[in-house]
């Protein structure tokens, strides 16, 4: 009888235990949380689908199983796959010979600026991520599918009321699994100035900023930027300043360790040619924590050339990138100066060995003034004649001269508004005091080449005034004749005083 209320108890005991975890309640959906993907790029439009691979099963090896519908080649069951390291897994969904259910496209509500957010119940889930680039804009390929989780606790067994059972579970909320940050396959990269309008003078400081995102699963890492038309610009310990920042992090200049700057003459393998620099930044320090963020980097430049062109690359050692170029414009003017004279077709024939100086205008409230000092300039030769003049804020040379044709070019100008004053006129020509010729240049949006004044100046010359010719015996004979006279009266004169004297 004894023994018989120790059985008793025993299974009371445990029908109390059960009764604590089987809950009767109606249905209640479980707790959820939000999974989310970040540093998704800024540019073009990103598409974001997902699909739960696993779900909480308390009575499965590992906690969880398959969702059903799925089956994923190389892994019998759950456990195994949450195993896996990250890089088989998605080589797993990767392969087209895997069974997956039918993906869920991400409404616009979900994406917010870089960030995909959605609510869900515990699991795990697999997302792509594919980017519809804009016009102009690189192409982004994302190295998908990244896999997020919200994990599960304190499983509890509920019974409805029509007998069936179903677990709730509290779910870890902000856990760093929840999220990911978005990885890249190419990684995107764009290369700008600080000069909208691409439109430049030599001798002008810009400031060009890259901005791209730290590769994932890299063991180095390297941009590598390559300048022509242009030079980098130094601080007074000889070093170019490059500037970077990860995310909305705080700006913080590169070390001048990390930081190669390779000249033509330096060049050993024939990467950089005449007129060009190459700056190698190393950048393997970053990649720790950092994969999938955004970074902008900083440098200065100086214009030194009517045409700058800027390409950047990365490389992490294993994938070939796609470079982004930055192009920069100047401007160009071609004066023509003439005289009275006309060819066989009427047309006024140029003069040469003019000269001018070239004032730029500034904008003041009476209108433009051209009271600054002349521009300088250095000679662009050919066969030892000068063809044109190319603007050096640093040069000498202060008067442009035309050439037999009677013009005059200017290179390596920037948008504005330029004055021609004569300071020299042609033999036999007067200089011009009275007409001064002024060239417009601008550029409609970016300038996307050289770029010209509407409608290039001319100047005309007068000869200088001269006595007439009128074919008669002109003065010489009357000059003459007054010459003997004066001699005669001179003789006669001289006579009479010696006849005088006697």
């Amino acid at each position: 009888m004894k023994k018989l209320r120790k059985v008793l108890a025993v299974v009371l005991a445990m029908a109390m235990v059960m009764g604590m975890s089987i809950v009767s309640l109606a249905d209640t959906p479980n707790s959820t949380a939000a999974i989310s993907v970040t540093g998704l790029a800024s540019t073009g439009t990103n598409i974001v689908q997902y699909v739960k691979i696993l779900e909480p099963d308390v009575k499965a090896s590992g906690g969880y199983k398959f969702v059903s519908g799925v089956g994923i080649k190389g892994y019998s069951n759950a456990k195994s796959f949450l195993e896996a390291t990250l890089a088989k897994q998605k080589a797993a969904l990767e392969d087209p010979e895997n069974v997956l259910p039918s993906k869920t496209t991400a409404d616009a509500s979900e994406i917010s600026g870089t960030t995909f957010s959605k609510n869900v119940d515990a699991g795990y889930y697999a997302i792509w991520v594919t980017n519809k680039a804009a016009s102009g804009d690189p192409e982004i390929v994302y190295s998908t599918p990244m896999i997020v989780s919200v994990e599960y606790k304190n499983a509890t067994l509920h019974r409805r009321d029509d007998g069936t059972t179903y677990y709730s579970y509290d779910v870890k909320v902000n856990d760093p699994d929840n999220s990911v940050v978005a990885k890249y396959t190419t990684i995107p990269v764009i290369k700008e100035s600080n000069d909208s309008d691409k439109a430049v003078a030599i001798g002008q400081e810009v400031t060009y900023t890259i901005e791209t995102y730290i590769p994932s699963q890299a063991e180095t890492y390297t941009l590598t930027d390559t300048l022509t038309g242009a030079t980098y610009v130094t601080n007074n310990l000889g070093n170019v300043e490059v500037k970077y920042t990860i995310g909305n992090g705080t700006e913080t200049t590169l070390d001048s360790n990390n930081i190669q700057i390779i000249n033509a003459d330096d060049s050993e393998e024939d990467t950089v040619t005449a007129g060009m620099q190459q700056m190698i930044l190393t950048l393997t320090s970053l990649l720790n924590g950092n994969a999938g963020k955004k970074l902008t980097i900083t440098y200065n430049a100086k214009v030194t050339a009517t045409e700058v062109n800027n390409t950047v690359i990365p490389s992490d050692g294993r994938h070939d990138y796609e470079p982004s170029t930055e192009s920069l414009y100047t401007g160009e003017i071609t004066l023509t100066k003439t005289g009275e004279e006309k060819d066989e077709q009427g047309n006024s024939v140029g003069l040469a060995k003019a000269g001018f100086e070239v004032r730029k205008g500034e904008i003041t409230e009476d209108g433009t003034t051209f009271t600054g000092s002349a521009l300088t300039f250095r000679e662009i030769k050919e066969n030892n004649v000068v063809i044109a003049y190319e603007y050096d804020p640093e040069g000498s040379i202060t008067k442009v001269v035309t050439g037999t044709n009677g013009t005059v070019t200017v290179k390596g100008l920037d948008v504005g508004t330029y004055q021609f004053k004569e300071v020299e006129a042609p033999e036999g020509y007067s200089i011009n005091t009275t007409e001064e010729c002024v060239a417009i240049l601008s550029v409609e949006g970016t300038a996307t080449e050289t770029f010209y004044p509407e409608e290039q100046p001319s100047m005309s010359d007068t000869k200088l005034s001269a006595l007439p010719s009128t074919g008669g015996i002109g003065t010489t004979i009357f000059t003459i004749v007054g010459c003997l006279l004066m001699i005669g009266a001179a003789s006669i004169l001289f006579v009479s005083r010696r006849r005088a004297s006697k």
